[in-house]
């Protein structure tokens, strides 16, 4: 929701909380990196999927 309202930060900080309980959570991780994206954080967006293809 707090992407959708233009608080990219706000959502960015939550995404991040939520992947500290959950690394592994592939889905999170991409839609930080969707997030990112949009926040014009591309070099942070392209580490974030990175990671998703990983596996964390």
């Amino acid at each position: 929701m707090l992407s959708w309202l233009k608080q990219y930060d706000a959502s960015i900080a939550e995404f991040r909380r939520i992947l500290e309980a959950r690394p592994d959570d592939v889905q999170v991780r991409r839609k930080l990196a969707n997030v990112l994206i949009w926040a014009d954080r591309k070099a942070e967006a392209a580490e974030e999927l990175r990671r998703s293809l990983q596996g964390r």
